[in-house]
């Protein structure tokens, strides 16, 4: 999981709130064994951080080593409001992480992660 600025802007602690959701989600993912049924077993996801949101999300084919990779975009604007206050910043970077793994649960038929809320 990763964070890039595609408008320009500052991400201020935006790479360290992903670190810390990382952390915290891949544990309970790997174990549950999510993916283990799928032609992937890992997701690269991106976090893109542009001139607007969009709710589109992007996903490539599987690589050859078997990373499914995603992207999703936020608004760098969205993220300037929330970015000084680490509590609304987790908020923020969270709720789009659960909508893309939610995404992800419903287009590969998934089962859900409860210890996550997806």
């Amino acid at each position: 999981m990763g964070a890039v600025g595609t408008a320009q802007g500052r991400l201020g602690w935006a790479h360290q709130t992903i670190k810390q959701i990382f952390d915290e989600y891949e544990p309970l993912i790997t174990a549950s064994g999510w993916a283990s049924s799928q032609q992937f077993d890992c997701i690269h996801y991106i976090i893109r951080f542009g001139p607007e949101r969009l709710e589109k999300i992007e996903i490539r084919k599987p690589n050859k080593y078997g990373e499914l990779p995603v992207a999703s975009q936020l608004s760098m604007e969205e993220l300037h409001e929330v970015f000084l206050n680490k509590p609304k910043l987790r908020e923020f970077i969270e709720a789009e992480v659960k909508r893309v793994l939610i995404y992800l649960k419903d287009k590969y038929s998934l089962p859900p992660i409860s210890e996550i809320g997806i």
